[in-house]
């Protein structure tokens, strides 16, 4: 199982140099992607835990019982 570290960030609007907040929450690699001197907003923090198996995230896996047991 994955785990996905997310913040919202400042970051620097490369259009109007102005700084803003994200309104959204993304990781480390995506916001410096968007402005590399990007700084967390502390106190934003969300943990995903994300499962390996692309099966475990489909509903229609449960619907017909063919879900692997872990």
């Amino acid at each position: 199982m994955a785990t996905h570290h997310l913040y919202r960030w400042i970051i620097i609007d490369p259009a109007s140099g102005r700084t803003h907040t994200t309104r959204y929450r993304m990781s480390e690699a995506d916001a410096k992607a968007v402005d590399p001197q990007a700084k967390r907003l502390e106190g934003s923090l969300e943990v995903r835990h994300v499962p390996d198996d692309p099966e475990a995230l489909s509903t229609s896996a449960w619907q017909r019982g063919t879900r692997r047991q872990p």
